[in-house]
């Protein structure tokens, strides 16, 4: 029995040791002030979280499932060191205050079904306030897979998960690692290490008041971090094929759009990107260009079907702020050329268009080029004006 037990810790170990990886050897970015960003007030060393008495331990892919689909109110379920396969979990609408966690810290590694519909974890979409997804945290895990990802909140809702905390994780080898959907707020990436992302991005990052911090990302593809526009919650929003209507395609369907910029106030804010560290990307990567961008900021309308009544649009991100991280292009291949922060605007910036971006401020940030032509700050579709871009105090390094 010895024997059997020390081949599966030497077998477990192998396989870990085949989705995790240390972060490069950088000193870390001075912990980041959480004055806007979610971050609960949790004790996450704690196996009982919330101190409610629901703590579940899972071993295994099912146990997982049954323990998320059935969880009451503040519960915390512990997963045990090992590897998680082909895990699919469709966290039911109304789920609130649940937290999985680590035992031993990135110690447990999920494997997700696949991308898409088939991702790790589904957020059921919410037709009724009291239906949404809320109050959820994931600590101290791997997610590793190739094609595979990790979080998708179902297209279609009216209203969408908030309060999310993803602390302490590591995402290896992803087609995607989340979608957080339009109508999601208050989402925080919390000192994570995403590496080798395999076709898009880290965070497809929709939704308001979302903030990643005290993150490193190195060998990303497409975009690191793709950050894009939200929606009120209240007003449906679909993609392809809304699930009530499947003859309405590509629309996202908007009530009163005429004169309207958005619904958050002129000062509240989107996106915050703080305190990280974006490194160099490799070539060997099937959706990597010669030409990439850590971190795409984008937004334009769209025509739609006007059959269904529909424009394929939403709003458009505004008061996003960037600040004290490091972008780094050493030691990339000679022939590789990745952007800093690149901005698509087809209204414009600060100007009266319906899809223009306001409120775009960027500062106390570093570049390290590998390339003369290699930009801080570059603009994309739509040609903005990069001089309506608040940029101060940034430094460039390099040829």
């Amino acid at each position: 029995m010895a024997t059997i037990r020390l081949f599966a810790l030497i077998l477990g170990a192998i396989i870990l040791q085949g989705c995790t990886q240390a972060p490069p050897a950088i000193p870390e970015p001075e912990p980041a002030p959480t004055d806007r960003a979610y971050v609960p007030a949790l004790d996450f060393d704690r196996n009982d979280v919330y101190g409610s008495g629901r703590v579940v331990h899972v071993a295994s892919t099912a146990e997982l499932e049954r323990a998320v689909t059935s969880a009451a109110p503040y519960t915390t379920i512990v997963l045990a060191d090992g590897v998680y396969d082909d895990v699919h979990v469709v966290v039911p609408r109304g789920t609130h205050h649940l937290t999985l966690k680590a035992a031993h810290r990135r110690r447990a590694v999920i494997r997700p079904r696949g991308k898409d519909d088939d991702a790790a974890f589904i957020f059921s979409r919410a037709n009724l306030a009291e239906e949404a997804i809320h109050d959820l945290n994931f600590v101290g895990l791997v997610v590793c897979g190739e094609g595979g990802q990790f979080i998708k909140s179902e297209g279609g809702a009216t209203y969408s998960v908030y309060n999310v905390y993803l602390a302490d994780l590591e995402f290896a080898d992803l087609f995607m690692g989340v979608y957080s959907g339009l109508h999601s707020h208050d989402w925080t990436l919390d000192r994570a290490f995403v590496h080798d992302s395999r076709w898009s991005h880290a965070w497809y990052m929709m939704g308001w008041h979302h903030t990643v911090q005290n993150s490193t990302f190195k060998n990303g593809s497409h975009d690191d971090v793709a950050l894009r526009g939200y929606y009120p919650d209240g007003e449906k929003h679909t993609y392809i094929p809304d699930p009530d209507d499947p003859s309405c395609h590509g629309n996202i369907y908007v009530v009163d759009r005429k004169n309207r910029q958005g619904f958050l106030a002129p000062d509240d804010w989107t996106h915050l990107i703080r305190n990280n560290r974006f490194l160099g990307w490799e070539m060997h990567n099937p959706q990597r260009s010669r030409w990439n961008v850590h971190l795409a900021l984008a937004y334009g309308i769209y025509p739609g079907d006007a059959d269904c009544g529909a424009e394929k649009v939403y709003l458009p991100p505004q008061n996003v702020e960037i600040y004290g991280n490091t972008f780094s292009n050493r030691g990339q291949p000679e022939d590789a050329h990745t952007d800093a922060i690149q901005i698509d605007a087809w209204g414009g910036l600060e100007t009266d268009h319906p899809a223009a971006i306001h409120g775009v401020f960027v500062h106390d940030n570093v570049f390290e080029r590998e390339r003369e032509d290699e930009a801080f700050l570059r603009a994309g579709y739509g040609d903005p004006d990069l001089s309506k871009v608040h940029a101060e105090k940034n430094r460039v390094v390099g040829p």
